[in-house]
């Protein structure tokens, strides 16, 4: 077979005379129409039976991982049929958890390959302690630009604080290991987003350039009038628990399904949701009164002072409207740094007095470096991406697009870091009480990297045959490991196996 092929190779392909398959049957468009609806109805059924059978929510066809799952089983179910049971394919816990492991260094050695090309980033910074286990995360984000895809914010770690107490030396060499781990350093040209707390401000006042959280600020200023006593506004406080105390219990008996509008849930982490959850309550007060049930919400309810929370939210609205005027204060700095530099320019770069006027090549006049960039050219197209115009003007402003790239990869605020900490609590549930620390950490960065390092392994590989060659190498490397099969089903047959125990 290999001759043949070897002289098949060597011989110029002669057309051939011979018809194809296709020309002595014609496709039956009704036909493929009905199987295809056949299908739909099938996966349909089985998806809804999952839902009931292992209590998964109803959007559980929407996730992407899902779909992944029915993609690889469509592919296996063309190459195999019905010859080989289906559990004989289907992998226990233990071999999940395991191949978890492997992608995670699989990936994370893809990733620290990915960002030795990156030349501007920065980086944010945030703790948090889960309520029940009392365990302590660290979370570390990276944000950067790439040409092909864009601005990303990419997760490093979710990972345990194991240091004895959160001093600010400890702080920074917690930090300073998770990056070395992906062979970043902290130097002085590195921005690093924290909140304003005096512990994180001493951790990186050295070395380093710390920008504090824009929110953070905000959010300590309401939650300490929402939430800490002895400050003279018990009544206020009073009444937005009531508030709190209702909204929660709509949320909880579905109530809130019934209603025209949603109403949010107070959150620490976001200022503006205490405004939001009373300016809905409001908005949804006469539904509320007539859907309540409940006797105790119904008697808190009825006592509570409508005139005294329309007042209260007048308080939040003061937070609102401070955005967009800090929002115009920004670009009035900007716009008058530009125009002073410009006038400094212009008063460097005199033409002699000595040349006339016909020696001198005749520029174009610039009014204002500002509007020069800005300004709408009819030789350059419209772009909506900052960034991206900056990185098609590096030849015509070389410095101050080089300056663009280092101010714009900052995040305003560590939110990055905060939703990573919500997902990490979604993880931590009372059914998976044999999750570790250590395994979040590597499940929190596939699912925030994974699908950005799949797209960037396609987008960037120009040779096709030698990364399928890679790929199936992997994977026959994979599937030859006869002793993975042993392991998993010893540990399948113990009841005991305690390798993930924490919580």
């Amino acid at each position: 077979m290999k001759k043949h092929t070897i002289g098949c190779k060597s011989h110029s392909a002669v057309p051939s005379s011979t018809k194809p398959i296709s020309t002595f049957f014609t496709v039956n468009v009704h036909n493929k129409s009905r199987t295809t609806r056949l299908a739909k109805h099938k996966l349909k059924k089985a998806i809804a039976e999952c839902c009931i059978l292992d209590s998964h929510p109803f959007a559980l066809a929407d996730g992407l991982g899902f779909q992944k799952v029915i993609h690889e089983a469509m592919s296996i179910g063309r190459s195999l049929g019905k010859s080989i049971p289906i559990e004989t394919i289907i992998p226990n816990r233990p071999t999940v958890s395991r191949e978890i492991d492997t992608m995670y260094t699989l990936r994370k050695n893809q990733f620290t390959k990915i960002i030795k090309s990156i030349n501007r980033y920065s980086i944010t910074v945030d703790f948090w302690t889960e309520s029940h286990t009392g365990v302590s995360f660290g979370g570390v984000s990276l944000h950067c630009y790439f040409k092909t895809h864009g601005l990303k914010s990419m997760v490093l770690a979710c990972r345990e604080y194991d240091l004895p107490n959160s001093k600010s030396p400890n702080i920074r060499t917690f930090i300073e290991g998770i990056l070395s781990d992906f062979d970043l350093t902290i130097n002085e040209n590195v921005y690093i987003v924290t909140d304003n707390e005096p512990k994180m401000k001493a951790a990186f006042r050295e070395g380093v350039k710390r920008i504090g959280c824009s929110a953070h600020y905000v959010n300590k200023v309401i939650e300490h009038s929402l939430t800490n006593c002895n400050i003279g506004c018990d009544l206020i406080q009073q009444t937005f628990n009531q508030v709190k105390t209702i909204v929660s219990h709509i949320r909880q008996t579905h109530i809130q399904a019934r209603l025209s509008l949603s109403i949010n849930l107070f959150s620490k982490t976001r200022w503006n949701s205490a405004f939001q959850m009373i300016q809905d309550f409001l908005d949804m007060y006469s539904e509320i009164n007539e859907l309540l049930t409940s006797s105790d919400q119904k008697l808190r309810l009825i006592s509570m002072d409508l005139d005294l929370l329309k007042e209260f939210t007048k308080y939040f609205v003061l937070f609102g409207n401070i955005c967009p005027q800090l929002k115009d204060e920004f670009y009035n700095v900007l716009r008058d740094e530009i125009d002073g530099r410009q006038s400094l320019e212009s008063k460097t770069h005199k033409p002699s007095a000595k040349l006339t006027t016909s020696s001198v090549t005749p520029k174009r006049k610039r009014t204002n470096l500002l509007s020069d960039c800005f300004d709408p050219d009819p030789s350059v197209e419209d772009i909506d991406d900052i960034l991206d115009f900056w990185d098609k003007q590096q030849h015509i402003y070389p410095v101050l697009s080089s300056i663009a790239f280092d101010i714009l990869v900052i995040p305003a605020t560590n939110t990055s870091v905060e939703r990573l900490f919500s997902t990490s609590a979604a993880s931590i549930t009372n059914k998976r009480t044999r999750l570790n620390a250590a395994k979040i950490d590597k499940s929190m960065f596939l699912k925030s990297n994974l699908t950005f390092l799949t797209t960037f392994h396609h987008v960037n590989t120009t040779d096709k045959s030698s990364t399928e060659k890679l790929v199936n190498k992997e994977l026959y490397e994979i599937v030859d490991d006869s002793s993975s099969d042993a392991e998993d089903n010893e540990t399948a047959s113990s009841k005991n196996n305690n390798e993930d125990d924490i919580f």
